[in-house]
């Protein structure tokens, strides 16, 4: 328990901000899961009317995000030297993002 408060202790801005994209992936795929039955409830209507260009501009702001934060994490981790913790941050960041973007396709 004291490593763990520990672990925390030394990088709360990273945790925050991964905290934060996994909120963020959440909300894309239960908004993506509620357009598919927007288009499914509603065949005569285009994906626009449906909330379509909503939805790609969320995939943008994740993807942005994404990219933004794996940036971050790769600077602090060639900063740092031998600091391993941004690096399986950026590979978990990295892997959450491909996972995300299959079950949206």
């Amino acid at each position: 328990m004291k490593a763990t408060f520990q672990f925390l202790k030394k990088y709360p801005a990273s945790i925050i901000c991964y905290l934060f994209y996994s909120w963020l992936c959440y909300r894309t795929l239960k908004f993506n899961l509620e357009f598919q039955q927007r288009i499914l409830q509603n065949p005569g209507k285009s994906s626009m009317q449906l909330g379509g260009e909503v939805m790609g501009y969320m995939f943008v702001f994740l993807l942005l995000t994404a990219g933004i934060f794996i940036f971050i994490s790769f600077a602090n981790a060639i900063a740092r030297k031998q600091n391993a913790f941004y690096l399986w941050l950026s590979a978990i960041i990295i892997v959450q993002t491909i996972v995300i973007v299959k079950v949206m396709k």
